[in-house]
């Protein structure tokens, strides 16, 4: 509301004119606003809604959002619809211009889109961000280097290991213990595989698990959950 300030010099004149206006007229816009909806077929309104808010989903929402964001946005776009409406050629109920309405949600909805820090699922969202974490504070202490003499001090409340190329550290291999009591504790387990192995985070193994089986030097076989370290360091949340 305070982005153009009409014929106010700053935020607080423009803050003065509304609470005069409020004052004086508070409520006038209501019962035209009920008359027409109540004197409008409802199938019409929710047909008219309807496109209105696919319309809105097409173009602000990204393509690749959670469904939780979605029904957010259905939200704002339902807020879009009722100020088109009200600012109609029949019915100049705001005295807005077409498109002003939706043009205002989709900065408010964008904002809280921004704020929130992502499109995707809040769950997965707080689980990518709990595990790059994880890896922030423990990969240099707590993962073992993988194929790697061993110097200096032995690793403490071993989590598992870290394999290494030319440019440096490629994978991160956690064990299955740390993995479920400090990686994925509280989350679906099923469904937080999923959400890893399709954000590119964890690699699955041939047969289908989300654990690697991965041969380690003195210990043999050993099923470990892989995950590909310049994507957990690189995915911006």
């Amino acid at each position: 509301m305070f982005e153009r300030l009409r014929d106010a010099h700053d935020g607080a004149g423009l803050s003065a004119i509304l609470k005069d206006a409020a004052a004086r007229t508070y409520g006038a816009p209501w019962p035209l606003w009920l008359e027409h909806l109540t004197h409008t077929d409802s199938l019409v309104l929710t047909a008219q809604l309807r496109e209105s808010t696919d319309r809105f989903l097409a173009t602000h929402v990204p393509e690749d959002a959670s469904g939780e964001v979605r029904r957010v946005a259905e939200r704002f776009a339902i807020v879009a619809f009722a100020g088109e409406l009200a600012s109609s050629c029949y019915h100049k109920i705001t005295g807005w211009p077409k498109g002003e309405a939706t043009s205002g949600v989709a900065v408010c909805f964008q904002a809280w889109l921004k704020r929130r820090g992502a499109s995707g699922s809040a769950d997965t969202d707080a689980l990518l961000s709990r595990i790059r974490a994880f890896f922030e504070a423990h990969g240099e202490s707590r993962l073992e280097a993988y194929r790697a003499p061993q110097t200096g001090l032995p690793v403490r409340d071993h989590a598992g290991f870290k394999r290494f190329d030319e440019v440096g550290v490629t994978e991160y291999m956690v064990l299955p213990e740390a993995f479920n009591r400090e990686l994925w504790a509280g989350f679906d387990a099923r469904l937080a595989a999923r959400a890893l192995v399709d954000a590119g985070w964890l690699k699955p193994g041939t047969d289908g698990r989300a654990s690697t089986v991965v041969r380690i030097p003195g210990l043999g076989a050993v099923r470990l959950f892989v995950f590909d370290s310049r994507k957990v360091h690189d995915s911006a949340l």
